[in-house]
Order: structure tokens, then C-alpha cells, then sequence
């Protein structure tokens, strides 16, 4: 995953506003860390929003107001306003959304209805294989974005920070999967089962995901230390994949035990 800097507003504990997924908006702009190189070819990535009003979390989630606005129309705002984005696509559930999906100008399909999508993941899979998007070929995007309405402090640069690190690796292989994670120092935040934590290798790949505290540490002193010395890490909600890994790749998988019993999945 790409770590997001401590100062960034999104390593700050969540205000609740009904439901521990969706945190209040920061008024200013986080810093983000250049995950690659620049590159003189500009990058393109299409943001597909599943905004699914029979989520199990918060129904009515996609037409929830924050601030007068639908955290929809939070999602559409960072999504239009990110510099890689080249299209942006809404994948629902509800004839209610495709109705304020239309207000926004922005086209949505009806996909991961049948069989029910389950996760986000699964419904932007589905939307893509559905005929007659307004987009051009898959083939003419660098990533595709899963940009959650339930993230609405995710700002745009976060988004093409991720598509950055997705598109421009270095000198390591090329991921067919990216994330964002934030150094986490409070210990709040680090206890709590509303914040998805994770473990990551040397390498910077992912290892584990947990609602538990992971690295766990029995010691007080200890932990302490760890939270001061930024190791503990927090999971923002925000994926990039490959084109070709959520079109030929993402259906021979299946959720593991691990994340089953955890709670968690990528989205909805």
C-alpha cells in the first residue's frame, strides 16, 4: 500500500456522523507522498463509485447528506477534481441512485444485482462487464479507481497519488493492486474495531489486514513506543487495480477465512 504522511487530515480520528464509516470532510487539503517518478505520458484512470443504498452498514448510504450535499456528490466531487481522472462511472444497486447519479451528469449503471455483489470490488467487476458503457476500451486506462462513498475526506490528490503508484512502480514488478494506508498515532484509533489496521512487509506490500491491533503488543511502554515511532498503520478505503486483473483475474478468486471472520472487504 502507499503510506500517506502523518499530517494528512485523513490520519485523524474520525467524527462520527451516524455510522463509524463515514468521517466528517477536513477543509483543507492533506499533503500526499509522490508514490513513483513523473512521467511525460499522462496517466489515465477510471473512477467507478459503487454507491449501493441496500448496504448492510448504512442503508441508504449513497443519499446520506454530510454538509447539505449526498456523500455521492462528495464522491463525484473528488473524483472530477483528480487529475488522472479520465472518466467516472457510478455502479448501484437503486433506481433511486441512477435518478441522482443523473442530477450529478454522471452516467451510472444498474450492475452487481444479480447474483448481489459482495463487496465493492465485486460491483465495479460487474459494471465493467456490462455492454454499452460510455467509455472508451478498458485498454485505453491505466487503473481503474473503487472510490467509496462511505471516504468522504478522501481528497483528490490521494486518488492520483494511488493511481501514481499503481501506474509508475520504479524499479519494483508492476502491482495489478494498490491501496492507501496512514500512519496512525492514536492509540484510540489503533483499539478500535471501526479502523481496519494494517501490517505491511519491508517492501512496502501488504501482509495483513485486521480490525485487531496489529502488530499486537502486550507491553504498554511498548506500544506507546511504536505509536510515537509511527509503525501502527490505518487502512483508507480507496483501491486501484489493473483493468485486466478485475476483468480476467478477481473472478477465480475468493475471499479468504481471514478476511470472512474479520469483517471486512473491499468496499460496500
Amino acid at each position: 500500500p502507499v503510506i500517506l504522511p502523518t499530517s494528512t487530515t485523513l490520519a485523524r480520528p474520525a467524527t462520527r456522523v451516524g455510522h463509524p464509516m463515514v468521517p466528517q470532510h477536513s477543509g483543507s487539503m492533506p499533503r500526499v507522498v509522490a508514490a513513483a517518478a513523473s512521467s511525460a505520458r499522462e496517466l489515465r484512470a477510471l473512477i467507478v463509485i459503487p454507491a449501493r443504498e441496500a448496504s448492510r452498514r448504512l442503508p441508504n448510504k449513497p443519499l446520506r447528506l454530510l454538509r447539505d450535499r449526498t456523500l455521492l456528490s462528495h464522491a463525484v466531487a473528488a473524483a472530477r477534481a483528480a487529475s488522472h481522472t479520465a472518466a467516472v462511472l457510478i455502479a448501484t444497486d437503486s433506481p433511486r441512485v441512477l435518478s441522482h447519479a443523473a442530477s450529478l451528469n454522471i452516467p451510472a449503471y444498474l450492475a452487481g444485482t444479480s447474483p448481489p455483489a459482495l463487496s465493492g470490488t465485486d460491483r465495479v467487476a460487474a459494471l465493467l462487464r456490462t455492454p454499452g458503457l460510455s467509455i472508451p476500451s478498458l485498454s485505453t486506462f491505466d487503473a481503474v479507481v473503487n472510490l467509496q462513498v462511505d471516504q468522504p475526506r478522501v481528497a483528490p490528490a490521494h486518488i492520483d497519488a494511488l493511481v501514481e503508484a499503481l501506474a509508475r512502480p520504479g524499479s519494483g514488478p508492476a502491482p495489478r493492486v494498490a491501496t492507501l494506508v496512514a500512519v496512525c498515532r492514536d492509540e484510540g484509533e489503533v483499539g478500535s474495531r471501526d479502523v481496519v489496521k494494517c501490517v505491511r512487509a519491508n517492501s512496502g506490500n501488504a501482509v495483513y489486514f485486521s480490525r485487531a491491533v496489529v502488530p499486537f503488543v502486550a507491553n504498554p511502554e511498548r506500544k506507546k513506543e511504536l505509536l510515537e515511532a509511527g509503525l501502527f498503520h490505518k487502512h483508507i478505503g480507496l483501491y486501484a487495480f489493473r483493468p485486466r486483473f478485475l476483468t480476467h483475474e478477481l473472478a477465480k478468486l475468493s475471499a479468504g477465512s481471514a478476511a470472512q471472520g474479520g469483517g471486512f472487504a473491499a468496499g460496500e
